[in-house]
Parts: structure tokens; sequence; C-alpha cells
């Protein structure tokens, strides 16, 4: 008869080295949780030998995005969530978050004197390990950590009551891809009270015109005496790169393409929208954007993560490449449209002033 995974893994529970590899061809076998099981047991018994610890995170860190260690070390947006959440906070604030991630936002309602926070982490072994870092940090008698998402939960099963104040930090580089907004509405129909503070309040899709000086590397052009350009329709319509990355110079003022009011709530339908960008002189090789962050919608705690030297963030800036790079005079205007589906927001030029552009001489952008 055949050894089942369970049986074998408790043959093993002593000998680490053999685990971690079984654990191998559970992940293989799409038995997600009992490898991740498997690899923490290992952990615990053969933190002395190095290959068991190599493999086992190795195997449980494919499911965890990196991201979240460039969120932690971002100390200019970790400041701006805890100057709202001081504000907004009081003895009898339920403060729910949505993404516990390595649970610092939930650890700052606390200590800013929540009487009681509700945190969501869907991710298991992010949730895991969140648990354990609130206890370590001495918040988890006042911080429930329900491993789920938010939209699974149910008030008075998951969650006792609803909450006075909402935290989320479920923004991505283009605002929407890690679906904030129907996780917005969502909470805002059944778990939070009427009037809940959301914190950030609202954010914005900012863009402006800019110059990428390493633009043409991103273009199949001719290559070994090749003619290699028909390729480029196969490449995703637009590339990411660090905020403070040398070689990037905006040709504009920036503009506000979208907005999303989070503290109304919702709903938050798709749309289209147009701005006009007018050029302050130079090349330019595409639309860059970016975020910014009202966090409690007074104005004056506002993250950005605005392209510059020493702009350092979290979240990268997005460029959409033009077809080629051109000279723009000044007062130049470049009209561009955009949609959001909910999930993400694409934008494309929609034309240039051709009386006052003229086709730059340097290497064509292109799509990374």
């Amino acid at each position: 008869m055949p050894i089942s995974a369970d049986s074998l893994a408790m043959q093993l529970r002593d000998k680490p080295l053999p685990l971690v590899r079984l654990a191998a061809v559970l992940w293989a076998k799409g038995k997600k949780d009992e490898a991740q099981a498997a690899c923490l047991h290992a952990l615990e018994v053969g933190a002395d030998q190095p290959e068991v610890v190599m493999l086992a995170r190795d195997l449980l860190a494919r499911d965890v995005p990196k991201w979240h260690f460039a969120i932690v070390r971002d100390q200019v947006r970790n400041d701006a969530y805890e100057a709202a959440l001081k504000r907004a906070v009081g003895p009898e604030s339920h403060v729910m978050e949505i993404g516990t991630g390595s649970g610092i936002l939930s650890m700052m309602a606390a200590r800013a004197g929540a009487g009681r926070v509700t945190t969501f982490e869907m991710n298991p072994m992010v949730a895991d390990a969140a648990r354990r870092i609130i206890a370590r940090n001495g918040h988890d008698d006042r911080i429930t950590l329900v491993a789920k998402k938010s939209s699974d939960a149910l008030v008075g099963e998951d969650v006792d009551g609803r909450a006075d104040i909402l935290v989320q930090e479920i923004i991505s580089n283009d605002l929407l891809g890690e679906a904030v907004l129907p996780a917005i509405e969502d909470a805002t129909k059944r778990l939070l009270k009427p009037g809940a503070r959301m914190i950030p309040a609202v954010v914005a899709a900012q863009v402006a015109l800019i110059d990428d000086e390493d633009a043409g590397h991103r273009r199949m052009d001719t290559v070994s005496g090749f003619d290699l350009s028909d390729f480029n329709h196969l490449g995703v319509p637009f590339y990411r790169m660090s905020s403070d990355r040398k070689g990037l110079s905006l040709r504009s003022e920036p503009v506000e393409l979208m907005r999303f009011d989070l503290q109304s709530g919702g709903p938050f339908p798709s749309s289209r929208t147009t701005a006009t960008l007018t050029a302050n002189g130079g090349r330019v090789t595409g639309i860059v954007q970016w975020l910014k962050m009202d966090m409690d919608d007074k104005g004056d705690l506002i993250y950005e993560n605005r392209p510059g030297a020493g702009v350092r963030s979290c979240w990268a800036v997005r460029i959409f490449p033009l077809d080629q790079p051109r000279d723009l005079a000044p007062g130049t205007t470049v009209r561009i449209g955009a949609q959001h589906d909910r999930n993400t927001i694409m934008i494309w030029c929609d034309g240039v002033d051709a009386a006052a552009a003229t086709t730059a001489t340097a290497t064509a952008t292109a799509v990374a």
C-alpha cells in the first residue's frame, strides 16, 4: 500500500533534510499547504543546518511577493501612514486593515492608541509571519489577524463588529493592480460603519512628458545586419523604472490624469479620460505616470513618487513610450488618452502639435 504524504511527513519529522526534500515534491504536485507546513517544521528542527535553511526558505518565498521587503524600507511612506493614523484613532477606535503584509500598519494603529485592530491577509505564509511579528512586538492583545481575503470575511464570525477606520496599502504602481477599488467597495458595504475614515483618502495618477536617455535600448532595430523591428509590437506597451533612476528628465509640468476618492467608498466604475501636456522643451521619449496619495483628505499629508533625484520610493513609475522620440519646442501640446478597467490604467498618445514638433535624430524609443 502506498505511503501517504502525511504519513511520510510524520516519519521524517526529526529528519529536516529529507523532510524539506519531501516538501519540494509536494510543491511540485500542487500541494502547497502541505509543502509549506513541512518547510516550517524543517526550519524548526534543522535551524542549524544551512542546506535545510536554504532549501526551505527557497520554497517558502515562492508565493511571497518581493515588494513586501521594499515597502517597509520606504520611511517616507511609513511616516505618512503613521501620521494619518495618529490623527484618526482613539481609544474607542476599531481599525480595519486590508492586506496585513508584515503587520507594520496594524502595529502603528495599535501604537497610536486604537482600541482594537482587525487585519486581513490572504497569503497563508505572510499571515503566519505577520502573526508572529505582531506577538513579538507585544501587540497581539489588540490586533486580530484573519487569514483570508477581506471580501470573504463575515461580520460576527471573522470580525467582531464593523470598523470606523480603514487603512490599506493594496496600491500598485498604477494604483489599481491589487484590486483596491473592489476591496474598498466591498468593505464599505459590509465591514465598515457609515462614514468610516479611509487611509489614504484619495489616490491619483499623475502624468508628465519624460525623456529617458536609455529608451533606445528597449527596442529591436537592426541587429547583426537583420531588421528585427517587426518584433516590437510583441512587447508590453509600458515599462517600469525606479523614481530616482538616473537619466530620467521631466519635459512638462505634471497633470492629474485620474483621481479616486476612496473616502466616498465607491462605486468606482471603469472610465476613460483625456489630458493635455505642455512641453517645456527638449527631447521627449514617452509619458510617465506616478502616484499621489492624500492620506486623510486634509491636504497636508501627501505621499508622491514624482520622478527626481533622491526620490526613493517603494513604488515604481511607469513609462509609456512614444513610437519615436521627438524634440518638442516649449509650448508644444501633447494630447493623451487613458482608460481604467478597475484593474489597471492604460495611457496612450493621441497626438502632438505637428507644427511645433520635429522628429528627433536619436535612436527611437520602444516598448519594454
